[in-house]
């Protein structure tokens, strides 16, 4: 008997948006992934469990996301004329958005808005459509920060 595989996820990284390589390998458990259509948001990043070793944790930034399927392509640029609007910015654990008067203000450079520690807030985009039992693709311009220390 032969199990052929339904959902494969596999993950890949470009320096250049042109040439991508494969991180690891495919991971795939043989059934089909089904996703509830639903009116939530897709989380980018996270509230976690700050539980990261050595009391480190990623730092980076993030540009945009993609999220492709049969003919239709969302696209999320993360900068601050776009908050709001196509994205939102959430405090961890609660429904209320980030408020940069009492929270503190987020960083936008060129590469983005800047990730911080998941406790401190999360990103969230619209789900605009059905994808389960759908294929489809989402890439993520991200520049990661070496490794960071807490201070």
């Amino acid at each position: 008997m032969v199990y052929l595989p339904r959902s494969i996820i596999s993950f890949y990284h470009s320096q250049n948006g042109i040439t991508w390589s494969q991180i690891g390998s495919e991971h795939t458990n043989g059934s089909v992934i089904e996703l509830m259509k639903n009116d939530s948001y897709f989380e980018v990043g996270g509230w976690g469990d700050g539980q990261s070793p050595g009391d480190s944790y990623l730092d980076g930034f993030i540009k945009q996301v993609d999220i492709s399927f049969l003919d239709n392509i969302y696209s999320y640029q993360f900068i601050e004329e776009n908050r709001d609007k196509d994205y939102f910015v959430y405090l961890p654990t609660r429904t209320e958005f980030y408020d940069n008067r009492n929270d503190g203000k987020l960083v936008y450079t060129e590469d983005g808005l800047k990730l911080k520690r998941p406790r401190s807030y999360w990103v969230a985009i619209p789900s605009e459509d059905n994808i389960s039992q759908q294929d489809f693709e989402v890439v993520i311009q991200l520049k990661l920060n070496q490794h960071s220390q807490r201070k």
